[in-house]
């Protein structure tokens, strides 16, 4: 099946993984970043105790997805998806009220985690898991929600500090989020396809169930991190 044919399908559901990688950006460093020099001048942080409290929570966030990432294996996909974007609009949220520096810390995080995190893993896995016959064109053409709003949110962002606070740019950030993106997304993931298309023709592709001790067990597994190729996702 040609690109177009399988866009002409899937096109709901595609628009649901690009979207999901698209609005990742809003807790991504570059994103996050346009705002860096206004919040260290409110909170009266220095470059090296904005960055030490980046790199906390964003290691921190890396370490909560070993619980959180699983959640798309045990629940429906509306759930995960309502999950992440309530957090991530809840996130910006608090961005746009912080007045203290743990507010900012758990703001942060919730980007960090919700945003950086959880978005585009629920993104990628629910493309991969959905055309198993189709898997690389799918994956290739969500992938490029994460490129095109890699384009185009810094000049928005920057327009936005031209005519509102930078603390009310995360209030409308929070709005977005939460009042389009969310109800926006779930009513793409109706067209999820059923898990009877997912096997399609090869059963042996089929989720084989693994625990997660097995994969660490597994030596294969070892191979593919240390030789795939990988994109930075900060």
């Amino acid at each position: 099946m040609t690109y177009f044919a399988f866009i002409r399908a899937q096109y709901r559901f595609l628009i649901f993984g690009f979207l999901m990688m698209g609005l990742s950006n809003f807790g991504q460093t570059f994103f996050i970043a346009l705002f860096a020099d206004s919040i260290k001048a409110d909170f009266g942080l220095s470059n090296s105790g904005f960055g030490g409290l980046y790199s906390a929570v964003t290691l921190l966030s890396a370490a909560t997805l070993l619980y959180t990432g699983k959640l798309i294996d045990e629940v429906r996909l509306s759930l995960i998806t309502c999950f992440v974007f309530v957090g991530l609009g809840l996130s910006a949220l608090l961005m746009g009220l912080a007045n203290h520096v743990l507010m900012l810390a758990l703001a942060l995080f919730g980007l960090r985690h919700f945003g950086q995190a959880l978005a585009p893993h629920t993104g990628m896995t629910a493309t991969g898991r959905a055309y198993l016959n189709h898997r690389g064109q799918a994956v290739s053409l969500v992938q490029l929600g994460y490129a095109t709003a890699e384009g185009v949110l810094p000049t928005i962002a920057v327009a936005g500090l031209a005519y509102f606070s930078w603390q009310q740019n995360w209030q409308i950030v929070s709005l977005f989020l939460l009042l389009v993106a969310l109800p926006l997304q779930l009513f793409l993931t109706r067209y999820e396809p059923p898990r009877s298309a997912k096997i399609g023709e090869h059963a042996e592709d089929a989720d084989t169930g693994m625990e997660r001790r097995e994969v660490l067990r597994d030596w294969r597994f070892y191979c593919v991190c240390r030789f795939i190729p990988h994109r930075r996702f900060c």
